[in-house]
C-alpha cells in the first residue's frame, strides 16, 4: 500500500511577495572557500594556544603570542564577515536580509566570539591563566569553543543549502570546515582523547582498581570520540555522495591540530587520526557498487564499518613496539562498540522510509 505523505501550506509571506531588498541571497563559492581557509587558521591558532596552556608553566599573561595567532584568525574572519554582508547591502539588501542564506550563524559565531574574548581576558585577569583540565571547563573558553564551531558551521550550512555537484570541488570547503569542527572538540575532550597517548599499551599498575578506572576512562574516550569524528562525517554523506577523499581532507584538520597541542610527541597517534580518514575513505570506495542500488543500507554500512575500521586502523598503528595490555573481551568489544554508535548516529540522521512526514520537512532552509 502507498504512503501518501502529508503536505504542509508555507507559514510565511511567499518568496515572489518578497522586495529585492528583503531576499536573501546566497553565498557565493569563492566566499565559502574564504571562510574555510579562515576558520582553518583559527583551528591552527587554537592548537597552539592550547599547546602553550600545556607546556608553559610559568604562563601568567593573557598577550600571548599563541593568542595573536588565534585573535588574529577571528579578526580575518569577522572582517571577511562584514565585507559580505556590506557587498549585499550596497546591493540594496536590508538588516538581516543582507546575511547570505547559511551564514547566519557564521555571523552571530563571530560577534559572539569578540565578546568571548574580552570575556576572556577579564576572567584571566580576575582569576590568572588556567592550567590543566581548568582550560578545557573555563566558561569564556567554553564560550569561545562555542563561537568557533558557529563560524565553521557556517561554511557547512552554506554548502549544504547549494546546489553544486558532489565534487571534491564543490565540497571541500564544507570537509575542510567539518575537520575544523572536530578538532575544536577534540581539543576540548582531549581528557578523554585516546589520541594523546596509546590507550591499549599504555601500562597502569593495578593499585586500588586503578587500571579498571583508567580503562573505563579510555573505553568513554572513544566513545566520545567516534561520536566526535563521525557525527559530522555522517551528516556530509546523508547530504552529498562523498568525493573520494573526503575522509582524508577532514580528519587531516585534528590530526594536525592533535600534533600540535600535544607538542608534538603524539606522532604516532596523531598520524592514526589520518590513516583512520584514509580506511574510511576506502570503506566508502568498497561500498560504491551498493550505493547505487541500495543507498539507505549504503548509508547504515558505512556508519557501522566507517568507525570500526577507524579504530582498527587506530590499534594497527599504535601496537607496532607495544604490548597489549587489555583482555580480548574489552579491547575487541570496545572496537565494536565504535561500529554500533556509528550506526546509532545514522540512525539518528537517517530516520525510516515510512516516516510521515513532519512540520521539520517544510522549508528545510
Amino acid at each position: 500500500m502507498e504512503v501518501v505523505l502529508p503536505t504542509f501550506a508555507p507559514t510565511g509571506p511567499p518568496e515572489a511577495t518578497l522586495s529585492a531588498s528583503e531576499t536573501r541571497g546566497e553565498v557565493l563559492p569563492r566566499e565559502r572557500e574564504v571562510l574555510a581557509v579562515i576558520v582553518t587558521w583559527i583551528a591552527v591558532g587554537l592548537a597552539i594556544d592550547t599547546r602553550r596552556h600545556r607546556t608553559d608553566r610559568s604562563l601568567d599573561t593573557f598577550f600571548t603570542s599563541a593568542h595573536g595567532v588565534l585573535y588574529a584568525g577571528w579578526i580575518a574572519a569577522a572582517v571577511f564577515l562584514l565585507y559580505v554582508v556590506r557587498a549585499r547591502q550596497a546591493k540594496g539588501a536590508k538588516r538581516w536580509a543582507a546575511v547570505p542564506r547559511g551564514f547566519e550563524a557564521a555571523v552571530v559565531g563571530a560577534a559572539l566570539f569578540g565578546l568571548g574574548g574580552v570575556g576572556d581576558m577579564i576572567w584571566h585577569t580576575e582569576f590568572g591563566i588556567e592550567r590543566d583540565l581548568k582550560i578545557l571547563f573555563s566558561p569564556t573558553h567554553l564560550f569561545l569553543m562555542s563561537a568557533m564551531v558557529m563560524i565553521s558551521f557556517g561554511v557547512v550550512r552554506s554548502t549544504w543549502l547549494s546546489t553544486g555537484a558532489s565534487t571534491m570541488k564543490n565540497l571541500w570547503p564544507a570537509v575542510l570546515s567539518s575537520g575544523v569542527i572536530v578538532s575544536v572538540w577534540l581539543v576540548f575532550f582531549q581528557y578523554v582523547s585516546a589520541f594523546d597517548r596509546g590507550i591499549f599499551t599504555t601500562v597502569v599498575p593495578d593499585l586500588l582498581g586503578l587500571s579498571e578506572i583508567i580503562r573505563v576512562q579510555s573505553i568513554a574516550g572513544v566513545v566520545i570520540m567516534t561520536v566526535v569524528f563521525f557525527a559530522p562525517l555522517l551528516l556530509l554523506a546523508r547530504r552529498w555522495v562523498l568525493p573520494i577523499g573526503t575522509a582524508t581532507l577532514a580528519f587531516s584538520v585534528p590530526a594536525a591540530s592533535n600534533f600540535i597541542f600535544t607538542d608534538f610527541k603524539a606522532v604516532r597517534l596523531s598520524a592514526a587520526v589520518l590513516a583512520g580518514g584514509v580506511i574510511v575513505d576506502l570503506v566508502w570506495i568498497v561500498l560504491a557498487r551498493l550505493r547505487s542500488t541500495q543507498p539507505r543500507l549504503t548509508f547504515w554500512l558505512f556508519g557501522a564499518t566507517g568507525p570500526f575500521t577507524f579504530w582498527c586502523a587506530y590499534l594497527a598503528i599504535s601496537m607496532p613496539g607495544n604490548k597489549m595490555q587489555w583482555p580480548a573481551e574489552l579491547w575487541t568489544g570496545t572496537l565494536i562498540w565504535s561500529g554500533l554508535i556509528g550506526t546509532g548516529i545514522t540512525v539518528l540522521l537517517l530516520p525510516p522510509s515510512d516516516t510521515p512526514a513532519s512540520w521539520l520537512d517544510h522549508g528545510s532552509s
